[in-house]
This record gives C-alpha cells, sequence and structure tokens, in this order.
C-alpha cells in the first residue's frame, strides 16, 4: 500500500516528468533540426529547462496542494478525490493540447507558443494557411498519445489517495500537508538563489533549440 504522506511528493514528480517527455516529444517531432544540434546538446536542453519544468510542475501543484491540506482536515469520507481527480484531468488535456500546438507552430513561424499567435491575428490569411498545411493527423494521434501517457503516468506515480494510516490524527496529516505546500516557495522561484527563474535563465543557450520550456 502507498504511504499517504507521499501523495503530494508523488504528483509533483508526475508533472515533472511529463513536462520532460513533452519536451522529448517536441525534439523528436523536429528531429532532422535535433540532429543537426553539437554533441551533447540534447542532454543540455533538458538541463537547461529543468528549473523551468520545476518552476511550472509547481504552479500546476499549488492548487492540489492546497486542496490536499483542507482534505486532510476533512473525515476521510469527504476527502475532495473526485475534485483532485478532475484537476489533473483537465490540466492534462490543455497541457497536451499547447504541446500539439507548439510542435507544428515552431515548424510553420519558427517560433514557441508564448505572444506569437497574437502577432498574427491582424493576419488571419497567414493562421490560416499555416494551420491548413499542418500535418493534422499526426497532430491528432501525438495528442491521442500524450493523453494516454499521461493517464497511464498519473496511475503509475500518482494512483489513488491512501487512508491515513491507523492512529494518525486529522492535525498531524494537515502539518504534513502544509509543509509539502510551503516546500514548493522553492521551486516556484527557481531554486534558492536571490532571483525568480524566468526565461532569461535559458537564455545563455547556444541554440533556440536550447531555450525549450513546457
Amino acid at each position: 500500500m502507498r504511504n499517504r504522506f507521499a501523495f503530494q511528493p508523488r504528483y509533483f514528480l508526475f508533472w515533472l516528468v511529463y513536462f520532460v517527455i513533452t519536451k522529448a516529444a517536441f525534439l523528436l517531432y523536429h528531429f532532422p533540426k535535433t540532429a543537426q544540434l553539437p554533441a551533447g546538446s540534447v542532454a543540455r536542453i533538458f538541463g537547461y529547462g529543468l528549473r523551468l519544468d520545476a518552476s511550472a510542475t509547481a504552479y500546476l501543484s499549488v492548487i492540489p496542494f492546497l486542496v490536499f491540506v483542507i482534505g486532510s482536515a476533512l473525515p476521510a469520507r469527504w476527502f475532495p478525490r473526485r475534485l483532485l481527480a478532475f484537476y489533473s484531468a483537465v490540466i492534462g488535456v490543455v497541457v497536451a493540447c499547447f504541446t500539439v500546438a507548439d510542435l507544428d507552430l515552431y515548424r510553420a513561424w519558427g517560433f514557441r507558443l508564448d505572444a506569437t499567435p497574437l502577432q498574427y491575428l491582424n493576419s488571419p490569411g497567414e493562421m490560416a494557411a499555416s494551420a491548413g498545411s499542418a500535418p493534422l493527423l499526426l497532430l491528432t494521434s501525438i495528442l491521442a498519445g500524450l493523453l494516454v501517457l499521461g493517464w497511464w503516468l498519473y496511475k503509475k506515480l500518482v494512483g489513488p489517495i491512501p487512508e491515513l494510516p491507523p492512529h494518525f490524527g486529522r492535525g498531524r496529516a494537515v502539518l504534513a500537508s502544509v509543509l509539502y505546500l510551503a516546500l514548493l516557495i522553492v521551486p516556484l522561484r527557481g531554486g534558492c538563489s536571490r532571483f525568480p527563474s524566468t526565461r532569461a535563465t535559458c537564455t545563455s543557450a547556444p541554440s533556440p533549440l536550447l531555450t525549450m520550456r513546457p
């Protein structure tokens, strides 16, 4: 049986691993460009983006961790398990959709998915032409693969929330949950440095592909 107090670390690990998988999907989709990178650059792609991956993971974990704190103070039958599962499912679909959109956006425009589409709102013809040239069947297959992989990964890494151990009061459970919530401050800031993590932390990369973020 899984430990109740490992749920929050496992939840954080799930999103961190999932972001790494989406980064790998991007590199595979753009394999011709990836193959042209210097030796060792692929490893540096993940290294450069790890702090941003952890920061994004922390942002996505704040609400579930808060819900877990509240749920730990409630009787077991009132624990909001379905709310946590619903939130995770919705965010998983959103992340997968943005990932797939980003794949073809970079192919068509040479930019990642940030504010770039806003530049094309005044040029709907260009946007339509770009969308029309997208390999929709391939992108749909990738989206389905990411969703299935995310579901499987959630089952393996997170799974159902175990009950509290016998003779373990709700007060101690709340205290442990609050501690995990407080620890999110470190990845939210991008580490223990005085300055929070931003996209500038990756700008020293020698190639645009090395500045990847989720």
